[in-house]
């Protein structure tokens, strides 16, 4: 049979017949592809209302709360969990308090050089975010890569 015939599925909708390794991790591929611009076309959208249409302070306020909570929440159920299990909880409640104090401070700068009141500031408080959300990413990327965890 030909790699252009049709597939034969199974009753878990993957092709098990008529296409080759390749053809399926090409189908992989792109669906993995189509998925991840699903994903980031709600960024794209948000960011389309947010220049098109202005917006209450209070509902403002309210979203940027729940996505506050719901990221505080991922990291209690993902990050502190595997932090328990390795370090214990001293060494957790240090890194949380130091990550809250980190941001804080930051917050307290940004404030203090005018990123809030002038339309034009906003690229240090951008770089400030990223740069405190990137670094304990990475970092904790990096060692669940290096499983099993050893700390002396």
């Amino acid at each position: 049979m030909t790699p252009s015939a049709t597939p034969v599925w199974s009753a878990d909708l993957w092709p098990t017949r008529c296409w080759s390794p390749n053809q399926i991790s090409s189908v992989a591929v792109l669906a993995a592809a189509l998925w991840g611009v699903v994903a980031a076309s709600s960024l794209l959208m948000g960011a389309a209302l947010g220049i098109y249409r202005s917006w209450n302070e209070r509902l403002i306020g309210l979203v940027l709360g729940f996505g506050a909570g719901a990221l505080i929440s991922s990291v209690s159920f993902e990050l502190v969990q595997e932090g328990m299990r390795v370090a214990g909880a001293l060494p957790v409640a240090l890194g949380l308090a130091a990550g809250a104090l980190a941001f804080f401070v930051g917050d307290r700068y940004v404030e203090r050089i005018g990123g809030r009141s002038r339309g034009g500031a906003a690229g240090l408080p951008l770089l400030l975010g990223a740069l405190l959300d990137g670094i304990p990413a990475q970092w904790s990327l990096k060692r669940r890569r290096r499983q099993p965890l050893e700390l002396a």
